[in-house]
């Protein structure tokens, strides 16, 4: 795969880095002594580490293990070894529910047709399966189709994630990234669907604000402390191939390594890692919003945009002014 919107961009064989079964073990032995309740083995594409079903029949058996690949080599027979390790659920990277843009996205003439194989396979192996699906200007125009497409499939979930500026997503930024009304009028559209399709859907942090019921009830009582929305640093942590600590794949900040470095010690003492669980140190609207603890926006889009950790999420449709914090808000932006 050569995918365009590809994190990792184009690697060369001396880039690539690959964690042992042992050093892997030790790893979620740290995390699970700090009360991991999920645990999420991607790539690069996982399925290729030699180790990769005992490894998630070890992590399986304490908590939650979801797999993310791209799914081209699973038939039935990695299907049934998938079910044997006991794998929580699949989630599959689909960029289009036409062949010829998803294949043209990942830059290979089979992508499309492995994705659908791979889906049968794990769903007659009664394994959960999730779309991941990366959005942007070639697909952005097919939310409803993309839907039917899981349904059709049985998939039960469908994740749908915004375009990150890394990689080659940086490369080709340009020409991938969604305007923010477009990303304004995929949302609505993803509320409007919600009721027809009898299937999850997953979409930005600020995404259940969208329900007023939900919003409202989450004003009358309010999380006090950052635990809910983007992840980074508040409810997790990316550990990468090559062993380093980081916020998250998409913030390759380094926090420290779990081959040198114990996991509890970044958890509890790394500056920024404290920073973020504050979220009145984030800037702008983020910062002020009444929502703020229980979504905190996306860290990666502003990082990798404005190489700024704690600016404003950009992309927000749901800002809501908290009352105690209003009157700075409006100083902030000259009002």
């Amino acid at each position: 795969m050569n995918c365009i919107h590809c994190r990792n961009g184009k690697l060369v064989s001396s880039e690539i880095t690959e964690l042992t079964y042992g050093e892997c073990i030790r790893a979620f032995h740290e995390a699970r002594e700090l009360g991991c309740e999920s645990i999420n083995i991607g790539g690069g594409e996982p399925l290729l580490h030699k180790d990769v079903y005992k490894i998630i029949s070890y992590v399986s058996k304490y908590c939650y293990t979801s797999l993310l690949t791209n799914g081209y080599i699973i038939d039935d027979k990695v299907a049934r070894k998938l079910k044997e390790a006991k794998v929580d659920m699949v989630q599959i990277s689909l960029d289009s529910s036409t062949p010829e843009k998803h294949n043209k996205i990942r830059n290979n003439k089979n992508a499309y047709s492995h994705v659908k194989k791979a889906v049968e396979a794990l769903v007659n192996c009664e394994i959960s399966t999730c779309f991941m699906v990366t959005v942007s200007n070639y697909n952005i125009d097919e939310l409803e189709d993309i839907l039917k497409f899981a349904t059709e499939l049985r998939v039960s979930l469908v994740n749908f994630r915004r375009l990150i500026p890394q990689g080659s997503g940086n490369l080709n930024f340009g020409n991938l990234n969604p305007s923010f009304r477009d990303i304004s009028k995929f949302l609505e559209k993803a509320k409007s669907l919600e009721i027809q399709f009898n299937i999850g859907i997953c979409l930005f942090p600020f995404y259940s604000f969208k329900n007023k019921e939900i919003a409202d009830e989450y004003i009358k009582s309010p999380l006090e402390v950052a635990e809910g929305g983007c992840s980074a640093g508040v409810t997790g942590l990316s550990v990468a191939s090559n062993g380093n600590i980081q916020l998250c794949p998409h913030l390759p900040i380094t926090l420290g390594n779990i081959k040198t470095d114990l996991l509890y010690k970044v958890w509890f003492e790394n500056d920024t890692v404290l920073k973020l669980r504050n979220r009145k140190n984030l800037k702008g609207k983020c910062g002020t919003c009444e929502f703020s603890n229980a979504c905190g926006g996306c860290r990666a889009y502003p990082y990798q945009l404005h190489n700024d950790l704690f600016m404003e999420d950009s992309l927000c449709t749901e800002f809501k002014a908290s009352t105690s914090k209003e009157t700075s808000y409006k100083k902030l932006i000259g009002n």
